[in-house]
């Protein structure tokens, strides 16, 4: 797709140029997959207050944070014909001076939410032939960044733990029958089905048994009995139980949607993941045209403030979207 240019002033400082930049491609595409890379809130606010939370963020950093859910999860076997939880019809975005307008409604409200799932970095590894040989058959280089290397996976089993433990927690807190309503599947299955996010849903008959299964086992490790049992507690337990049975190493690359996001349950008992910036209170917001959910906050102007794009378990494929129930947003 071609843009004609749009003018910028020679003086215009980084966050202008940017706001006008996002502001031409959501009038001419519609395409709120934009909002993947916002601003939103983030923790490290910008030098200028004025910045709104719907433009491009130009100190996006992806070790920071994930790549936007509409962007990072197209066409996956749970979602053969895409995301639309925002219903078939393209947005029609306007402005106000520095406020984006959008067609939506609030859906719920956070009641709950998870500490981040990190993931530690990956050492830097010598990319050429040439210099990976080289590169390990040097022990002083070696045995620094394999230690690292180990620690890294440590600390990442450690995040992914604690974040799971929590996780469950909150969702038998929500669904004390162990029914999730939307679904109407197991709380359970629900919870599996969240963090690994677009896939085929791990109670579909087409679902391989072995991934079940790796589930399962893991679940078991991080159980409450097991963490009672462990002598050296449940991450240990876990790293000896993926010794022991390699085949757990692939659980972690089928949960990789979790990836530096929260956890979160709603008013309405929804289970789902937004970004790292997410506060209990938070809202819930489905845009028109919108492919996913987007984790919005009240401003004291009483405009909305982008968070971020969220997966809310049940209503990625518009089965929560009302048009009638749409009404003009204002986004600051």
């Amino acid at each position: 797709m071609k843009f004609d240019p749009f003018n910028v002033a020679p003086q215009a400082d980084l966050e202008h140029i940017f706001t006008q930049f996002s502001r031409a491609y959501l009038e001419r595409t519609g395409n709120l997959q934009a909002l993947a890379v916002c601003r939103g809130c983030t923790l490290t606010e910008p030098t200028k207050s004025h910045y709104p939370s719907w433009a491009v963020d130009y100190k996006f950093n992806k070790n920071r944070t994930s790549l936007g859910i509409s962007w990072g999860y197209e066409n996956w076997k749970g979602y053969p014909h895409g995301m639309s939880a925002g219903g078939q019809r393209q947005s029609k975005p306007s402005f106000t001076d520095h406020l984006l307008g959008l067609d939506g409604f609030q859906i719920d409200t956070l009641v709950d939410i998870s500490d981040v799932k990190e993931t530690a970095p990956s050492p830097d590894w010598q990319s050429s032939a040439t210099g990976r040989i080289a590169y390990w058959a040097n022990a002083v280089t070696f045995y620094p960044t394999f230690i690292s290397s180990l620690l890294a996976s440590w600390r990442s089993a450690i995040s992914f733990s604690r974040f799971y433990i929590k996780a469950k927690k909150m969702c038998e807190d929500a669904s004390p029958d162990g029914v999730y309503g939307p679904t109407q599947q197991t709380s359970l299955n629900a919870l599996w089905q969240t963090i690994r996010g677009p896939e085929i849903p791990i109670d579909h008959p087409e679902t391989n048994a072995s991934t079940k299964n790796l589930f399962e086992v893991v679940d078991r490790l991080l159980s409450p009995q097991s963490r009672r049992e462990a002598p050296l507690g449940p991450i240990i337990s876990l790293s000896l139980a993926t010794v022991r049975e390699p085949r757990l190493l692939s659980f972690f690359a089928q949960t990789g949607i979790p990836k530096r996001r929260r956890f979160l349950i709603t008013k309405n008992g929804y289970f789902g993941l937004g970004p790292r910036e997410t506060k209990v209170g938070d809202s819930i917001v489905i845009l028109q045209g919108g492919r996913v959910p987007v984790v919005a906050r009240r401003a004291a102007s009483g405009h909305w403030r982008v968070v971020g794009e969220s997966y809310i378990h049940g209503i990625m494929q518009g089965e929560a979207f009302d048009e009638d129930k749409c009404e003009r947003l204002w986004f600051e």
